[in-house]
């Protein structure tokens, strides 16, 4: 799929790369790439580009367009003999001065997904809903889930849409529960959107419940909520969230180091049992609860947090011992791991939904040294041993 940048931000982008933005076109350029992970991923593509010696030189910026035609063969023809799969496919671009303006044209035609409500790299199969009146159903490709007082449409292959009964008064309990391998969208019935990450568990009720939107996660969400007068309450286990509308991520899987919260925009309160005593987040922080009383908030990258609902994993300088249970939940995989060594080791990269647990671990042995075997639905990581070759000697 061919994504094209708008006119107006590619000579953003031009008059960035030759120190030429005002502060007004560089707060319309800031927003532009705050609003989607895939405008902020094809920004930061053009810039490293622009700044690699080959493409920022006299010789390529005599006439964009020749250079637009070189860079994009060049880059069609990585595409066909891509030997290193784990590695990204490179964009392409290209960057021209004409009396020191830059013009830029772009083109992305790596295979990403579709920019829908869902995920396209994966499908809703095999997720189950339970309701309070003991009934529980499994998603499968045509029925609608009925309940009591909620309907929960399937719009498509990854989303779910809720829909409470508007002549029923009974705020009914439903519970979604993803499994490992799976990542679901959830549009709620009051029109907040929840996207649910694998090994996720999540409640919701039909409709208000004590006078508050009422939703607990265990598991990881990333949700768009609705702004209204009505209050809405993430519970995650000895913490809630209240917002009133925003975008934020939550992350609360049993038997992690520490649950978080990211504020990607709008403003949320943390609190446990005594509301009074709650803390508040501003866009681009994040709270780390490590147990019941200690929280540490810090300034983060909000992108590497939320990229997950849109089918891209990224990591920057983790060790590995936290990304075995990232990557088992992920792929519905278990890891082990037979190099100690190698747990404390921090790994980069980013990697997108057709891309596969090999992939991933063939980029982290190359990196680190390693080599890894994949048998059925485990994964088997060694020590990489050189292999000595003895040569027979016959006498003269």
């Amino acid at each position: 799929m061919a994504h094209e940048i708008p006119e107006h931000i590619e000579a953003l982008i031009a008059k960035q790369l030759s120190d030429k933005l005002s502060p007004e076109e560089r707060e319309t350029l800031d927003r532009w790439r705050e609003d989607s992970v895939w405008n902020d991923y094809h920004a930061t593509e053009i810039e490293d580009v622009w700044k690699s010696a080959e493409y920022n030189n006299s010789e390529y910026t005599v006439s964009w367009e020749k250079n637009f035609r070189e860079i994009e063969k060049r880059a069609e023809a990585e595409r066909r003999n891509r030997k290193k799969p784990w590695r990204w496919i490179k964009v392409a671009a290209s960057v021209a001065m004409l009396m020191s303006v830059v013009t830029i044209t772009y083109r992305y035609t790596v295979k990403k997904p579709e920019e829908t409500d869902g995920f396209l790299a994966n499908s809703i199969e095999e997720v189950s809903v339970s309701y309070s009146n003991g009934k529980t159903f499994t998603v499968n490709q045509k029925d609608n889930l009925v309940s009591g007082g909620d309907t929960l449409y399937r719009q498509n292959e990854n989303l779910l849409s809720a829909h409470a009964d508007r002549l029923s008064m009974k705020a009914e309990k439903v519970t979604v529960n993803v499994p490992k391998g799976k990542r679901i969208k959830l549009k709620l019935p009051d029109g907040t959107k929840v996207w649910l990450n694998a090994a996720t568990t999540f409640s919701y009720y039909t409709r208000p419940r004590n006078g508050v939107r009422e939703v607990a996660v265990n598991g990881e969400a990333c949700f768009d909520v609705v702004h209204n007068k009505t209050p809405f309450i993430v519970r995650m286990g000895h913490r809630n969230v209240r917002v009133l509308g925003t975008v934020f991520n939550v992350n609360n899987y049993n038997g992690a180091v520490g649950s978080h919260v990211t504020l990607v925009e709008g403003s949320v309160s943390l609190y446990g049992k005594d509301e009074r005593r709650s803390v508040k987040l501003a866009p681009g922080q994040q709270a780390l609860f490590k147990d019941k009383k200690r929280v540490e908030i810090s300034d983060v990258n909000t992108r590497k947090y939320i990229s997950w609902r849109d089918d891209i994993l990224v990591f920057e300088g983790q060790k590995f011992r936290d990304l075995i249970p990232v990557l088992e939940r992920w792929y519905n995989v278990s890891i082990i791991n037979n190099d100690p060594e190698c747990e404390g080791t921090e790994f980069s990269g980013t990697f997108y939904g057709d891309e596969t647990v090999a992939d991933i671990m063939r980029a982290f042995a190359k990196q680190n040294g390693t080599s890894y075997i994949h048998r059925n639905d485990t994964v088997y990581i060694n020590k990489q041993y050189e292999e000595k070759v003895t040569k027979k000697v016959n006498p003269i």
